[in-house]
């Protein structure tokens, strides 16, 4: 019976030495699977302010030149590293390529006012865009999943104008309604594709974008007659912008700590 006993007893000890040499205390089980959870990429909220330097080709080029554009987006990123929303942006600029009003002008090229004096009037670029895009980040570093190169393209809505800032304010022919046969209001389908390098830090302090984007826009004039041409323009347009692109995030990362309860 003793020996029944001892037998049992180095039974036992012996599984329990065997379980001990299996389990590695360097680096617990729990510590291995939080690990590969905080390392995943995340899913959230992403709010950001854009910057872009614009230049112009096609149509768009043919009356404006580089201009600028701000404005701001809201989008979804999934644990996937796809992200989806929509942004909208002002354009602005002050370099204007197409003689607009030149039945207002002196041989001179001055404009003279109500009053007798040279109107000081700047045309100026005024205009925006609201589109909804979606694109993939391609990760390029291993502790950090949420940062790489970010491939996106999305449809909206483009709009733009020439703004007549008469600065003595003596030139009624380009003020209110009178405007509208100057102003060449164009509007139309807008198509979108980014190239971009988007980083976003884990201590969420460092987040931004910064890259390349190309904005396609079909549109047509949206006045029916032009006062200078004395001629309505019924032609298709194609407005090409090549924009430098700079962005930063403010991300709501949503809570993953549910997920430890897991394992």
């Amino acid at each position: 019976m003793n020996c029944f006993k001892l037998l049992i007893l180095l039974l036992f000890a012996t599984v329990s030495l065997t379980a001990q040499n299996d389990i590695n205390f360097e680096e617990p089980v729990d510590s291995v699977l939080f690990e590969d959870v905080k390392n995943k990429p995340k899913t959230g909220i992403l709010i950001k302010g854009n910057y872009q330097l614009v230049f112009p080709a096609a149509n768009f080029k043919d009356r404006f030149g580089i201009s600028s554009m701000a404005g701001a987006g809201f989008y979804y990123k999934n644990a996937k590293n796809w992200i989806y929303g929509a942004d909208f942006n002002v354009m602005f600029g002050t370099k204007i390529n197409e003689n607009i009003g030149g039945n207002l002008t002196s041989a001179s090229g001055t404009i003279t006012g109500k009053d007798g004096s040279i109107a000081a009037v700047q045309p100026q670029l005024r205009g925006f865009n609201l589109f909804f895009k979606v694109g993939k980040t391609i990760n390029l570093f291993k502790k950090n999943k949420d940062s790489g190169i970010h491939l996106s393209a999305g449809y909206g809505f483009i709009q733009h104008k020439v703004k007549f800032e008469n600065f003595s304010d003596n030139l009624p022919q380009l003020s209110g309604e009178y405007a509208k046969g100057y102003d060449r209001l164009t509007n139309g389908n807008y198509f979108i594709q980014s190239a971009t390098f988007i980083y976003l830090s884990g201590n969420n302090i460092t987040n931004f974008e910064v890259g390349l984007e190309l904005g396609e826009g079909i549109t047509k004039s949206r006045r029916d007659f032009n006062f200078d041409t004395m001629s309505t323009d019924t032609k298709t347009r194609f407005d090409f912008l090549i924009g430098l692109k700079f962005s930063i995030f403010v991300p709501i990362f949503l809570s993953d700590k549910e997920e430890y309860f897991y394992y």
